[in-house]
Parts: C-alpha cells; structure tokens; sequence
C-alpha cells in the first residue's frame, strides 16, 4: 500500500501544479487587461486521515483555492477619488467654454463693447447736432446689444449640449447596472468566477465616474449598488434612470423604482452627472441672470434718461432699448404709469425670476402685492414683503415701489383704490437687450426735467451786495428734477433771506426773486466760474432789485411745445446717459464693473477646476499604483512562479516514475 500512496501523492501534485500553472498563466495573459485583479494558487496539504502513526505521512497536496488578489480598502479609496477626478474634468472642460464666451482678450469682448456705447456718447457730447457721431452711437449700441446677448445664447447652447451629455451619461448608467445584475446573477452561481468580479468590479467603476455610488456585497458575492439611498442594483434586479427638465428648465434625474418615477436629483453628489447638474443649472443660470441684471439695468437706467430728453427734431419720451414685453413686462395702471424697473438685490432676483406679480393699490401708501409661482404646476399663490415710498416733490408725484429684490418707479397721475397692475420679468432678458431708436434725430440729447450735477457743471458766481464783492455758491452733486434743481439753489443762495428760486412747468423757465430789503443781487451767469448757468436758462447775468426784484430765464430750459427743436448745442442729457459709466446703476456697481465680475467669476471657478483636476489626478494616479503593488500582474514574479511550478511539476512525475519502477521490481520478485 505504501507503494500506491505514492502514486497518490504525485497524482495530486501534478493535478495541483498543473492548475497553478494554468492560474499563472492565466495572469500573464491578461497582465495588460484593464481591470484585471491579479489570482493567486494557494496550496494545502491532504491529511493523512484517521489511522496516523509514528511514521504516518500526509496524502499529498491539493488546489485549497485560487485567490483573487483583491485591496477592497485601496479599492474604495480609489472609486472615491475617481468620483472626485471625474467630477472636476468634466467641471473643467465646460468652464474652459465659457472662459471663451467671456474672454476679454478679444477685441470684440463685452467690456470693449460697453465701453464704446458710453464712450461714444461722449463723442456725441462734445458734437451734440453732429448726424455722424449719432449714427455711429446707434451702431455702438446695436453692437453691445448683439454682443450681451450671444454670450446669453452661448450659455443656453452650452445648457442644451449639458442636456445631450446628461442624457448620453444616463443611457450609459442604464446599460451597467443591467449588465452588474446580470453579472451578480452569474457570481451568486459561481462564487469562484474571479473574472466576473473584475469585470463587475470594473463596471462599477465607471459608474462611479459617472455618478457616485455605495456598494455593499451580500453572502452570495452579489452587489447591491445605490446612489445616495436610492437603490440602482438590488442583487437581480436593477432600476433604469431618466433625465427630463422641469417646468423651469431645470435638469432632474429620475428613477423608476417607484411610480409614478422618483426624483433622485438631490442624492447625486459626485461625478461626471454632479458636474453638469452644478455647471447647467447653477454655474451657467447664475451667469445668465447677472446678464439678466446687466441687461434690465443699463436698459432701464438709459432708457429712464433718454425718455425725459428731447431729440433734434424735438421729439421726447422715446426708449432708447426696447423695454417692455422685451426685458420686463408690465401693464401700466389707471391713473399710473411705469417708468422704471431695475435690480436692487440680486440674490433675490435670482431666486424669484420666474414670479409674476399682481400689484393692487389700496389708497395712501397701502398695496396688496402677491405673486404667482410659474415653477410649479398648479401655480400656487403667495405675499410679498412690499414697501412704497412716496414722493410729492415731483410732477406728477413719483411712488418707489421695492418688492423681492425689484424696484420700480410709478408716476402717479391719479391712482385711486382699486387700481392694479401686472408685472414680471423676462427670465431670458439679455438675448432680447435691443435698440429702439433707428433714426439718429431721436437721439435725446438735449436736457429735459432731470439733470445731473457734478463738479463740472455745480457752481454759481454771486454777489449780495450790489457787485461790491462775490462769492460762490456750490450746489451739492447728484440727480435733480428742475423743481429740485430750484430748491437746491435757492438754499445755496442763502435761502428765502436772500433769493426766492421757482421753477414754471408750463413756461419752462426758472425765477429767481430778490428777498433782500436793501441790496441789489446780482448774479454772474457769464463768469468761468459759474458751470451751471446753462442749467437754469440764463443767457446774461442778472441784476435783481431789492424788496422783491425778479429775473426770469431767458430762455426754456428745454422745449415747450411738441416738436419744438431744444436749444441749439443742448448736450445737458447726454452728458448725464454718458455719466452712467461711472455711476452704481447695476446693483451698487459701475456697468463695466458689473461685468468684470461675471469675467472675474468665470476665470476664478475655471483656475479652481484646473487645480482641483490636477489634484484628484495625482491622487488617483498614487492610489492606482498602490492597487497595483497588490492587484496587479508582475511579468518577472509571474516567470519565477512559473519556473518553480514547472519544477514541481517535474518532480511530482518523477515519483510517479519512481513509483512505478518500485511497483514492478515488486511484481518481478513476485513473479519468481
């Protein structure tokens, strides 16, 4: 018997080498296989069994089982990072778009072209009749127009390639999870099937690339996937997804675990899926709505000036940008009208641009203001916090009305209760940023009621005793309509004491009254030193009897009748649309500095993304390489493995040989 243990104990030698030699060879041809997760052969001795002597031996060597050398640690780690890395690449690929919408280095750059429309209306201050400069600000205008709102368009374009991705990403997400449960399926059957764990393995990586995911491996080695809590793969059975826009436009992913399908938007936190959420629907709609602001502020700030100017041909209350049903829409109420709308708070703006509102006035400063909300299906009703803020120094008065980060200016010319209004803005307002005047005569450059002063055109030359010795009175800087312009220097004439000042709505023209009882006052219109003559109409200087004298414009301060041309030269309104420039007309800020923001937000978030990317990549490279030293397939380890298995082979066949010489010496002296 002793002889037939040794064919035994080389039968199970060859047996187990030789499958060990198939598992290493096994490695070195999939040593270049993406995924491939290096096996082991782990060898164990057969017991001799219950009989066991002094001299016993054991039965040889058996296969116990072939490893699958696996850092389910290191493994984790890495579709972590993975997540992180796939997130920033597709974060940063898309910012690098829309670092060319917005790049500033080109000579036909936004800035540029904000810069020239102001610019040039300081070409048409200094040339106010010249047809050529007027023609030429139109063309600036239109350009700046054109220029706003492509980079709009650009930004919705790239919203609808994130829309295509989205969709092409969760096909993708539909196709693996079908294929790990059919792959955990075939692992709960064939524990051992090393290779359907790699390839699965390798499945739910790239799933984690496209959208973070958890696993979690049962008794039977099957996967049950999730995102967040919502399960993809539960063993068998797995849930496609969907992606669809709500009624705001606004990407959503679905699941159809349950019916109706369930939004799961909120439960991805990672990966390519992560990034286009964040890029579509947060980056780009926030750059779109500081677009919105810039476009419904610049519009409404020039737009406010211009209406209250007159042209060459004497026409007046003209847009100079299409406003309404343009940028805003608005319904003017009885006995009110409209005449500004602009963005005070811009975090609420945002918040709430697909509301329209229903204003009703109720009398005195009293309003009820609701809102319908366009984002949900039926729209649901709601109240406003609203303040209105009258101003009876005006004609027609002026209401202030500031509700959700809104303001506008109502001329009221006879509201009673019961009066109301609709109001809304175009969520999409910068595409639609365009010219309303196309002839260069209705360019309102010529003054109008409001004016501005600044430290150009502020200073009066006086004398209050008779022309002995002046003095100059300094009218504070800021934005005046003639009724306040006369306010404002009569107090800085001394006030009634000294000089009564009136302004005529009818006539146009400014009085100034001599309240002194014994001097003569006399004003010098004509010196250098007095800027803001052509502000009050006086065309020689005034020399006012005391106890009561008068002096009255010698002209209007612009015209009176329709049609009537304004007053030859008359540059006053566009020095103040020019002045816009540097003036806080988009939410605190100078237009061009308004802009630079939006510059500044892309260039910062694009340099964050290339720093973030470089980053996680170095991190999955290191941690790839650490799977590596446990995972991965060495050619030279696999040639030394193979070697000492072929001589182990060798050896179990030579006692098998042995085995069989023993065996016949045997026979032979049997035999005899």
């Amino acid at each position: 018997m002793a002889i037939f243990s040794l064919f035994d104990i080389g039968k199970t030698a060859l047996l187990a080498h030789k499958r060990a030699m198939d598992t290493v060879a096994h490695n070195v041809a999939n040593a270049n296989t993406p995924g491939y997760t290096r096996q082991e052969p782990i060898f164990e001795t057969v017991p001799a069994g219950y009989i066991i002597s002094a001299v016993t031996s054991g039965r040889g060597v058996e296969l116990k089982e072939v490893r699958r050398m696996y850092d389910s640690f290191t493994t984790y780690q890495l579709r972590t990072e993975k997540s992180n890395a796939a997130y920033w690449a597709a974060y940063e690929s898309n910012m690098l778009k829309l670092e060319n919408t917005f790049n500033e280095a080109q000579d036909r750059s936004i800035g540029e072209s904000i810069n020239g429309f102001f610019d040039q209306w300081q070409q048409v201050v200094k040339n106010p009749e010249g047809y050529a400069e007027r023609a030429f600000l139109i063309n600036k205008a239109e350009y700046m127009s054109e220029r706003i709102a492509n980079a709009f368009s650009d930004l919705a374009n790239q919203r609808i390639d994130l829309n295509n991705t989205a969709n092409a990403l969760v096909s993708e997400i539909n196709k693996i999870v079908e294929e790990i449960s059919d792959l955990n399926e075939k692992i709960g059957m064939a524990p051992g099937g090393h290779d359907l764990k790699d390839k699965r393995d390798s499945l739910v990586e790239r799933l984690n690339e496209i959208v973070k995911v958890n696993t979690f491996e049962d008794n039977n080695g099957r996967y049950s996937v999730l995102i967040g809590g919502v399960a993809l793969v539960d063993g068998g059975k797995y849930y496609q997804l969907s992606a669809n826009t709500d009624n705001a436009n606004m990407l959503k992913i679905y699941s159809n675990m349950v019916t109706p399908s369930k939004d799961i938007t909120a439960d991805i936190q990672g990966g390519e899926m992560k990034a286009i959420l964040d890029l579509r629907d947060t980056s780009i709609v926030g750059i779109q709505n500081k677009l919105n602001v810039l476009a419904i502020n610049l519009a409404d700030s020039v737009n406010f000036y211009h209406r209250q100017g007159y042209g060459l041909d004497g026409s007046t209350d003209k847009d100079f940008f299409y406003q309404n049903n343009s940028l805003v829409t608005f319904t003017n109420p009885t006995g009110g009208t409209v005449r500004r709308y602009y963005i005070n708070d811009e975090t609420n703006f945002s918040t709430t641009i697909n509301r329209a509102y229903t204003l009703t006035f109720n009398g005195g400063n009293s309003w009820t203001a609701a809102w319908v909300d366009n984002t949900t299906v039926p729209p649901s009703a709601g109240t406003i916090n609203f303040n209105d803020t009258l101003d009876n120094t005006t004609v027609p008065p002026r209401r202030t009305l500031q509700f959700d980060g809104k303001t506008m200016l109502l001329e009221d010319t006879g509201l009673l209760a019961g009066a109301n209004f609709i109001v809304g803005q175009n969520k999409n307002a910068a595409i639609n940023l365009s010219v309303a005047i196309s002839d260069p005569n209705h360019l309102a450059v010529a003054a109008g009621n409001t004016v501005s002063l600044n430290n150009l055109n502020n200073q009066v030359r006086y004398s209050i005793d008779g022309g002995t010795s002046f003095q100059i009175a300094q009218l504070p800087t800021g934005e005046y309509t003639r009724n306040q312009l006369a306010a404002a220097l009569q107090t800085a004439l001394g006030g009634v004491a000294v000089a009564g000042v009136t302004y005529n709505g009818a006539t146009r023209r400014f009085t100034i009254t001599n309240n002194m009882g014994a001097n003569m006052l006399v004003i010098d219109w004509q010196g250098s030193n007095s800027t803001a003559a052509g502000l009050f109409g006086f065309n020689t200087n005034s020399f006012i009897n005391a106890g009561g004298g008068t002096d009255v414009s010698d002209y209007n301060v612009y015209p009176v009748n329709p049609g009537e041309r304004p007053r030859p030269g008359d540059n006053l309104n566009a020095r103040m649309i020019s002045n816009l420039k540097d003036t806080n007309i988009v939410v605190g800020s100078k237009p061009l500095s308004y802009y630079q923001g939006i510059v500044d937000y892309v260039g910062v978030e694009a340099e964050a993304s290339k720093i973030n990317k470089d980053f996680y990549d170095v991190t999955v490279e290191q941690l790839e390489r650490k799977r590596q030293e446990t995972s991965g397939v060495s050619l030279d380890e696999e040639a030394i493995n193979l070697v000492k298995l072929q001589k182990s082979f060798q050896a179990a066949a030579k006692i098998i040989t042995v085995a069989d010489e023993l065996f016949a010496t045997l026979v032979n002296m049997t035999g005899r």
